[in-house]
C-alpha cells in the first residue's frame, strides 16, 4: 500500500509540473509590452481580457501526451481548460488610429487573426472617440 501511495505521489507530482508548464506558456509581461508599444498616442485601452472562442473563455488543452510509468502502466493524460483569444477594449481618438493598432497587433505574429468585434462613436468630454473590441486569437506557435 505504501508502494501505490508513493506512486500515486509521483503522479501527481509529475501531473503539476504539467499543469505549471501549460499555465506559463504565456509570457503575459512580455504580451503587455508588446502592446503598449503598438498602442498609438490616440488611442487607450480600457481592458484586455484572455477568453475562449466557445465564448466560455477557454479551450481544452493536453498538457502531455499519454506516457507509461516504470511499471509499464499508462499514465493519464492531464486535461486543462486554457484562454484561446485575447479581448482587447478601449478608446481612439480616429478610426484611422484604431486601423493602425490593429494593423501593429498582426505585425508582432504573436496572434493567429485579430478581428475588431466591434466599434462604435461615443461622445467624449467635448469630442467623440471611437469605442472598440478587438478579438486576437493566439497563434499556435505563442
Amino acid at each position: 500500500q505504501l508502494a501505490e501511495t508513493a506512486q500515486a505521489c509521483t503522479a501527481l507530482a509529475k501531473q503539476i509540473e504539467r499543469a505549471d508548464a501549460l499555465r506559463t506558456k504565456r509570457d503575459w509581461a512580455g504580451l503587455f509590452a508588446m502592446v503598449s508599444e503598438r498602442t498609438p498616442p490616440t488611442v487607450w485601452l480600457t481592458g484586455l481580457k484572455s477568453a475562449g472562442g466557445d465564448g466560455r473563455g477557454s479551450h481544452r488543452h493536453t498538457a502531455a501526451a499519454p506516457s507509461t510509468d516504470a511499471a509499464g502502466e499508462a499514465e493519464p493524460l492531464l486535461l486543462l481548460e486554457g484562454p484561446d483569444q485575447l479581448r482587447i477594449e478601449g478608446y481612439a481618438l480616429e478610426l484611422e488610429s484604431l486601423y493602425d493598432f490593429m494593423g501593429a497587433l498582426k505585425s508582432a505574429k504573436v496572434f493567429e487573426s485579430v478581428e475588431l468585434s466591434a466599434a462604435g462613436r461615443e461622445p467624449m468630454l467635448r469630442a467623440t472617440a471611437v469605442r472598440f473590441i478587438i478579438v486576437c486569437d493566439w497563434s499556435t506557435d505563442a
